[in-house]
């Protein structure tokens, strides 16, 4: 069993986790503590199609678990970037060979139209979505491919009574990229993998269920209530979006 590193860390903010004790919750949760883990991400891949040696930007990367899977074979080129100085160090231990760098999403140090796609796994609805989205489409090639999992409000659904008020609904979450310069090819509702990864997490033995704080203490007491109404008005999408030219 793992007991100290960890594979990937989007779902939650990273300076709350305890790396020495996440060890029981990656195990229960397949390596990616986000939703469908690499499973999602390579199908998300296979509908973009990308050419052999494409070069995909691992936006807000965790320990860059999904760098590190597209790296695999020589396939694709990969850059990781993510703000937490300490997911990154963990990642340089576990696979040297990508290229990771330490900056907010919202400012990226990185060139005009320098990549053919780019993975936003669990994230945007953590920052200033607008400025981040912008920042990805300037990275991002003519005609590349933005492709985003993550919470998403259920349009009709209860009223949130936590911070997931604030999480965008698809439409607004689409609105945003049309508007930034996208235009959405995909859109699948994958809320079934949100609720597969909490019934493992909540399964998890060990001191490490600590890690889960934030919305773990709604998993945890899934029978009350609040925690059912929670389940109703909230879900987790596959978004995949193509660039536009101009």
């Amino acid at each position: 069993m793992r007991t100290s590193s960890l594979s990937e860390l989007s779902c939650g903010t990273a300076d709350r986790w305890n790396l020495q004790d996440a060890g029981a919750l990656l195990d229960a949760a397949e390596d990616t503590l986000r939703p469908g883990g690499l499973g999602l991400t390579e199908y998300a891949l296979e509908c973009c199609n990308f050419p052999d040696g494409s070069s995909i930007l691992d936006a807000g990367c965790g320990t860059a678990a999904t760098a590190r899977h597209l790296v695999k074979g020589g396939r694709l080129a990969a850059v990781g970037v993510d703000r937490s100085s300490s997911l990154l160090a963990e990642a340089r231990r576990l696979c040297a060979q990508v290229p990771l760098i330490c900056a907010e999403l919202e400012r990226l140090p990185l060139a005009d139209a320098s990549f053919d796609g780019v993975v936003c796994e669990c994230v945007l609805s953590q920052t200033s979505g607008h400025e981040v989205i912008s920042e990805l489409r300037r990275v991002l090639r003519p005609d590349g491919y933005l492709i985003l999992t993550d919470l998403y409000r259920k349009t009709g659904g209860p009223a949130a009574t936590s911070p997931m008020e604030l999480l965008a609904t698809r439409e607004q979450t689409v609105d945003l990229l049309e508007a930034a310069g996208f235009e959405t090819v995909l859109w699948e509702d994958r809320t079934a993998e949100l609720k597969q990864l909490a019934l493992r997490l909540i399964m998890a033995s060990g001191p490490s269920q600590g890690n889960l704080s934030g919305w773990s203490r709604q998993l945890r007491c899934s029978s009350e209530p609040a925690a059912s109404a929670w389940w109703q008005g909230v879900g987790y999408h596959l978004v995949i979006s193509r660039r536009n030219r101009t």
